[in-house]
């Protein structure tokens, strides 16, 4: 179990009972905000989207692996979500969605990581995995919109196309393999592999 603090400090416990912390993130030189937004798990590896870039943290070693300064020319840049999927890692940021190849070999290269076109310019707050697809928010209200309606996107096949949205704020989305919840300012809403609304 990872935890990540308000104040950027991060503990892991293990076992139930052995808590290791972790001050990297809290105790580095930042300028600007450190907060950890979101934190996205493949196997050993935690991936922290954090306000300056992603931090990757080795669950089994304690430490700090990498960290991916992602914005243009190398500069700070929100991170509020990552996933991935075979292929590609994507970021949900505020300068819209990002994506690098998994495989690349230097993912700390801003290079490798490039805005991704088909969707509106502005803040994308969460981003999530699931059956084959990616789902992302473009979020309305932190963009700086009159409205508080945000938009659903689902790349499908390379091509990003809206899903749904536009009544309300969505503060997350988060899957498991058979179900795709999206946390709303009001509700939640359930969907199964088919994009079928279940409640």
């Amino acid at each position: 179990l990872l935890i990540a603090y308000e104040n950027s400090n991060v503990d892991i416990i293990e076992n139930g009972n052995t808590i290791i912390n972790m001050v990297d993130i809290k105790m580095k030189s930042i300028p600007g905000s450190k907060t950890i937004n979101h934190i996205y798990f493949i196997g050993q590896l935690a991936y922290l989207s954090c306000a300056f870039g992603i931090v990757v943290i080795d669950m089994e070693k304690y430490e700090v692996k990498d960290t991916y300064i992602i914005g243009p020319s190398g500069s700070n840049l929100n991170v509020r979500a990552i996933t991935a999927d075979a292929s590609s890692f994507y970021a949900a940021t505020d300068n819209g969605v990002y994506k690098a190849a998994v495989n690349s070999p230097d993912l700390a290269n801003y290079a490798e990581w490039t805005v991704m076109g088909g969707l509106p310019a502005g803040i994308y707050n969460s981003i999530v995995s699931f059956n084959g697809k990616v789902y992302t928010n473009y979020s309305a209200y932190l963009s700086g919109g009159l409205t508080q309606e945000d938009t659903l996107f689902v790349l499908n096949s390379g091509t990003w196309n809206y899903f749904g949205g536009g009544n309300d704020v969505v503060y997350s989305l988060t899957a498991s393999a058979s179900r795709m919840v999206i946390a709303f300012d009001s509700s939640v809403a359930v969907y199964d592999v088919n994009e079928t609304f279940l409640n």
